[in-house]
């Protein structure tokens, strides 16, 4: 959780560099990076419900996993207040200057790939 939640802080800080709103596209694009990295598992219960005839909820089933992570991710973030404690502990991390905020935005296609990979290594 420790990896989740620095990654989260330095996403969170690039885009209020921005003069962005900070708070939801990081929880968007968090809740769409892991979301990608349990594909393998969405996509295995999705053959499920084809291979018992529920192929009609497929993408009912897809969209409510992915939503589910987008509101587990606002409830843990933004509603129970986790942010705060987010900053201070990661305010004056080590690794904060010499790791470029760049390479967090590389997660999600990463995530992506990863996600990807397992589910057809595991299928």
């Amino acid at each position: 959780m420790k990896f989740l939640d620095y990654c989260f802080y330095r996403i969170y800080v690039s885009f209020k560099k921005k003069d962005d709103i900070g708070l939801v596209p990081t929880i968007v694009y968090m809740s769409l990076t892991e979301f990608m990295l349990s594909i393998p598992v969405v996509f295995y219960f999705t053959d499920l419900l084809k291979e018992n005839g529920w192929k009609s909820h497929v993408k009912t089933f897809v969209l409510s996993s992915c939503l589910l992570v987008f509101i587990i991710n606002t409830y843990i973030y933004a509603i129970k207040g986790r942010l705060k404690k987010i900053i201070v502990e990661f305010e004056n991390f080590k690794y904060n200057k010499s790791i470029k905020s760049f390479w967090f935005f590389l997660l999600f296609p990463l995530s992506t790939m990863i996600g990807f990979w397992l589910y057809f290594f595991i299928k």
